[in-house]
C-alpha cells in the first residue's frame, strides 16, 4: 500500500508541479504582451516625434530654398536691367561713333576735293 500511497502522492506533486509552471508560462506570456505592447507604443512615439523634426527641418529647409530662389530672381532682374542699360549705352556709343566717322569721312572727302 505504501507504494500506491507515494504514487498517488507522486502524481499529485506532477499534477500540482504541471499546473504551476502552465499558471508561470500564462503570466509570462502575459508580461510578454504588455512589455511588447508598451515598447511597441514608445517606438510609435519616437517614431512619430522623429517624423516631426523631419518635417519641420524640411519645412525649414523648403523655406530657405524659396527666400534663396527670390533672391536670385531679384538679382537676375536686377542683372538684366543692368544689361539693358549697358547695351542702351553701347547702342548710343556706336551710333554716336558712327556718326563722328561719317562727319570726319565727309570733312576730310572736302579736303581732298579741295587740295
Amino acid at each position: 500500500m505504501e507504494i500506491a500511497a507515494n504514487m498517488d502522492k507522486l502524481s499529485d506533486e506532477i499534477q500540482t508541479s504541471y499546473d504551476m509552471r502552465i499558471r508561470e508560462l500564462v503570466e509570462l506570456t502575459g508580461n510578454l504582451h504588455k512589455t511588447l505592447k508598451a515598447f511597441e507604443k514608445e517606438r510609435i512615439r519616437d517614431f512619430n516625434t522623429l517624423m516631426s523634426n523631419v518635417k519641420a527641418s524640411q519645412a525649414e529647409r523648403d523655406k530657405e530654398v524659396h527666400l534663396l530662389l527670390q533672391g536670385f530672381s531679384t538679382e537676375r532682374k536686377k542683372i538684366a536691367a543692368e544689361l539693358e542699360k549697358m547695351a542702351a549705352s553701347w547702342n548710343n556709343l556706336s551710333g554716336t561713333m558712327c556718326r563722328k566717322r561719317n562727319s570726319n569721312s565727309s570733312r576730310s572727302r572736302a579736303k581732298e576735293t579741295r587740295v
